[in-house]
């Protein structure tokens, strides 16, 4: 895998596959740092090969979704949203190939899962500024009610995405 940047749309080629993915503020050398500490030990292809073993077991789709978003919402509370979609995109499409899944509800959950981080402020600056607005919010009520918000999404998801989802694409 290896990714190269024109004209702010990043390319990442995964398996002889040419995946676009549109970037806005981050810079291709983040995007090239996670995506090469994701790609350098295999975590793409190691990742594959567990949810392989997952998917063999008898639990079916609801696991591997919910897995990949738990997986995304953790590195999107210490990175950044943009940089972990990135990265994880080719890693959903590993996943996929492997499993041959179509890709669509992998790539959705890995875009609507680094959208839900609530937890700090790294995670989404947004958050942050409301927060700052609030008289007396502290970090631990921030953390609390994200982990709170991070706990209900990472359930809502995977039913949309596997139930709902498929109904319009």
């Amino acid at each position: 895998a290896r990714i190269e940047s024109c004209g702010g749309v990043m390319s990442t080629f995964v398996g002889g596959k040419d995946i676009k993915v549109v970037h806005g503020t981050v810079s291709s050398d983040t995007t090239a740092q996670t995506r090469g500490m994701l790609r350098k030990p295999g975590v793409d292809k190691n990742t594959a090969d567990m949810f392989q073993t997952l998917i063999q077991s008898g639990s079916g789709p609801f696991l591997l979704v919910l897995c990949v978003t738990v997986m995304v919402k953790i590195l999107t509370e210490i990175l950044s949203n943009t940089a972990v979609s990135i990265a994880f995109f080719g890693v959903a499409y590993v996943i996929t190939d492997t499993l041959q899944y179509p890709p669509l509800i992998l790539m959705f959950t890995v875009a609507l899962s680094s959208t839900c981080a609530f937890m700090s402020p790294i995670a989404t600056p947004v958050n942050s500024l409301a927060f700052a607005e609030l008289k007396n919010v502290s970090l631990k009520s921030m953390v609390q009610q994200g982990f709170l918000l991070n706990l209900i999404t990472s359930l809502l998801l995977p039913i949309y995405l596997i139930f709902i989802l498929p109904l319009f694409y």
